[in-house]
């Protein structure tokens, strides 16, 4: 499963036509596509409305009405913001008409079983036009099932940015060609709910990919028989504060569960004490947080992690300092996320902000590229 941001999805749609690949046949793909995937959703009794917007979506949504009505449901479209007008959805309303169907008027007494959003998609821009909310907030008030094409309407693409009243609240999204960040980030992930991919007939070529557990498990190198936990690097983890020793012990299980040879945790002596029972095959540095922080890094570590459960931030950034630059790999979490305006090193490193550390998420989204 791919991710893709939106100017990659537009830059795909450029690609196609420069191939070959108009904007109609995407269009048209994208409709069969959904309709396939939506119809297994659906009863023949049901009463289905199709909520088109002006733009592409909206065409996608004119082209997914067409071929649900061929296959026998009820299904009424409507174009709540006005008539299309992209181009390409115009020429589908065009051909839709054709085949003897007609979009009708938004009747907002009338109630329906189903509701598909084709409202927005990528094309979301903050603040929402008056009319988009007002649809929306008819929409979250339907006792309906609610299905939205790409991504729900009132969401971000990019960065998960809604506005909390007025997200077209999705029971499916059916994402087109990849998912969008947005699926994956707070707020707006909690308005997908159940997801999958419709293919547009354009080959993947995202850098993301949704990670799967036989992804990670093709990665690890394959281990010799007769290999020892000295085969496999020392691990150097500086974590835990006698305020907060659990989040050293979940980090210390996690080191060990993925494989490192030797653990050696710099902490306190009562963290110690916490993790040691449940890790008993790490080893200690009790002073040597100040040691690290001094410039003191023991040889031989093949990656380090530093921040969960470290309470001092004057010691955490002068301990980071110094792993920064070493040539050792890091992962940075928690206490050692600091306000810094160059995260660049030449050796790896994985910063893993939550949304609290937001100066982090901002520095990430614009000066790294995701791997």
């Amino acid at each position: 499963m791919h991710i893709y941001r939106a100017k990659e999805i537009r830059a795909i749609d450029e690609t196609a036509v420069q191939q070959g690949l108009s904007l109609f046949t995407l269009m048209e793909n994208a409709g069969r596509g959904l309709a396939e995937k939506i119809k297994p959703l659906l009863t023949k009794e049901d009463t289905v409305l199709v909520l088109s917007g002006r733009g592409n979506n909206g065409g996608d949504g004119i082209v997914l009405a067409r071929y649900l009505l061929k296959a026998g449901f009820h299904v009424s479209l409507t174009f709540p913001l006005g008539s299309p007008t992209s181009e390409t959805a115009r020429q589908h309303l065009d051909y839709f008409k054709q085949q003897g169907f007609n979009a009708v008027d938004w009747n907002r007494a009338e109630q329906f079983d189903v509701l598909i959003d084709c409202l927005l998609g990528i094309g979301t821009k903050f603040p929402l036009r008056e009319s988009v909310t007002d649809c929306i907030t008819w929409c979250n008030e339907q006792t309906a099932l609610h299905i939205s094409v790409d991504m729900p309407t009132g969401v971000q693409a990019d960065r998960g940015e809604v506005t909390k009243d007025h997200v077209f609240r999705a029971d499916y999204t059916f994402s087109l060609h990849g998912m969008k960040p947005s699926a994956f980030l707070l707020l707006s992930s909690n308005y997908y709910e159940k997801t999958d991919i419709v293919s547009i007939g354009m080959k993947q070529a995202g850098k993301w990919k949704v990670t799967e557990k036989e992804t990670v498990q093709a990665t690890l190198p394959r281990r010799e028989s007769f290999s020892h936990k000295g085969s496999f690097g020392t691990s150097l983890l500086v974590a835990g504060s006698d305020e907060m020793p659990g989040s050293a012990l979940l980090a210390a299980t996690g080191a060990i569960r993925s494989g490192t040879g030797k653990l050696m945790i710099a902490t306190t002596q009562f963290a110690a004490s916490i993790i040691a029972s449940a890790v008993p095959e790490a080893t200690y540095m009790f002073d040597g947080i100040d040691q690290i922080s001094r410039g003191n890094i023991p040889e031989k570590i093949a990656a380090a992690g530093i921040g969960p459960g470290i309470a001092d931030e004057i010691l955490a950034k002068s301990v980071l300092e110094n792993l920064m630059y070493s040539n050792i790999p890091l992962v940075v979490d928690a206490g050692a996320l600091q306000k810094r305006d160059d995260w660049s090193r030449e050796a790896p490193i994985i910063l893993t902000p939550h949304p609290g550390e937001s100066y982090c998420q901002k520095f990430l989204s614009k000066n790294l590229r995701f791997r």
